[in-house]
């Protein structure tokens, strides 16, 4: 046989090579290894059509040298067309061996990759087993895995159960989100059993997006300000909420928080005027100007208020704002409110210099409507009038004040 040619010319030549990587040395303390992976598999030489038997019981049996040089022969086709034949021994040994045995012909065997000469069969060895685990044929405690976990990290699928075990993500939210397109869930069947196998790219996807997202409480104790407040902030559009599948609670990507307080935070200072206004009081002592937490953040991207404080702690409310800016601000959310709405009934008394009950006189004769009417929370209501309407109230008044 071509094998017993190869070792005959090689005993000759010691450097000479048996099969790729090996000289006579090599070969034979890489034979010594194999030989556990291919006992009792079949012969794949074809010249007999036993069972390989390589090991004799001293007391019952006898030494065969066509035994041995057989399985010399098998071990030279097992590395003849490396890695594809060696792949078929592997397959044909996980088919046969089960439990304890195949622990144990699989643990001497791994003994050759002690020696670094052999790296080219452990890689390959490694490679068929990732697959073997990606394919759901084995476990990630598989004896392998055990000795190496670092390889774990090359696998491209993991089993539903270890996803549920590391992540704590019930099954049916799992393949919620793989309804979703969250993640990519494959089912097999092995041996009569349905297994679920997640890709892992996906799942690595997902965990360091979640890693990413806190919820609406989280921000809230980020900025300083209660849930409901938080949800307006995202109203407004300066926090994106984002759903997770089908969840019916937002999260928000904490990146975006952080930039939004970035912006909004103010300038540490040791020395505050005693003149400027913290966060909340600006909001009860302008709250009838409807001065909201939503007007001081876009105020402050505006560069019309550059808050400070002189504490460590950073949330939005321990800001403190000039007083100036502050009523700079006011005149302009007037203005604006002017412009949307009309000018408030107090200021329609004073640009006509009238009192209340002769405004209100005309407004009934007439029959003139407010253009915007505000609904307190009270129930108060305040009344707003466009120019269009307070010039048809100024003619009104004028008529009154020529006929008398």
């Amino acid at each position: 046989m071509k094998s017993q040619q190869q070792l005959i010319n090689c005993v000759w030549d010691k450097e000479r090579y048996v099969i790729p990587y090996c000289n006579f040395g090599q070969y034979f303390r890489l034979a010594n290894s194999s030989y556990h992976l291919l006992i009792n598999g079949k012969d794949y030489t074809a010249m007999t059509t036993e069972k390989l038997s390589f090991f004799y019981n001293r007391s019952k049996g006898g030494k065969s040298g066509l035994k041995l040089a057989n399985a010399l022969a098998n071990v030279y086709w097992m590395y003849l067309d490396f890695p594809r034949n060696f792949y078929i021994v592997l397959g044909d040994f996980l088919n046969r061996n089960e439990g304890k045995q195949r622990y144990e012909r699989l643990k001497n065997f791994e003994i050759i990759f002690d020696d670094q000469e052999f790296n080219w069969v452990q890689n390959a060895y490694n490679a068929y087993f990732l697959k073997q685990i990606d394919e759901g044929y084995v476990r990630k405690d598989f004896s392998v895995f055990k000795k190496n976990p670092g390889l774990l990290a090359d696998r491209c699928k993991i089993r539903r159960e270890e996803v549920r075990q590391v992540t704590g993500i019930a099954y049916e939210k799992l393949h919620e989100l793989s309804d979703y397109s969250e993640l990519h869930i494959e089912k097999k069947y092995l041996h009569g059993q349905q297994r679920y196998l997640v890709e892992k790219t996906t799942l690595d996807d997902f965990l360091k997006n979640r890693q990413s997202l806190i919820s609406k409480k989280e921000v809230g104790l980020i900025i300083g300000f209660i849930p409901d407040t938080v949800q307006k902030i995202a109203n407004a559009g300066y926090l994106t909420p984002i759903r997770v599948a089908n969840s019916p609670n937002a999260m928000f990507q904490i990146d975006e928080v952080n930039k939004l307080m970035q912006d909004c935070l103010g300038e540490y200072t040791e020395n505050l005027d005693p003149s400027m206004v913290r966060f909340h009081n600006v909001l009860s002592k302008y709250a009838k100007y409807a001065f909201t937490i939503l007007e001081i953040i876009a105020f402050t991207y505006s560069g019309h208020l550059n808050p400070y404080r002189n504490s460590e702690s950073q949330t939005l409310a321990d800001n403190y704002y000039d007083e100036g800016q502050l009523k700079s601000c006011l005149d302009l959310l007037k203005r604006r409110r002017q412009e949307e709405k009309g000018l408030h009934f107090n200021d329609v008394t004073k640009i006509l210099k009238i009192g209340e009950k002769k405004l209100w006189r005309i407004l009934r004769e007439q029959d003139i409507k407010a253009d915007f009417t505000l609904v307190m929370k009270d129930g108060r209501k305040r009344y707003y009038f466009k120019e269009e309407t307070v010039s048809r109230i100024k003619r009104c008044k004028n008529l009154l004040e020529g006929m008398s």
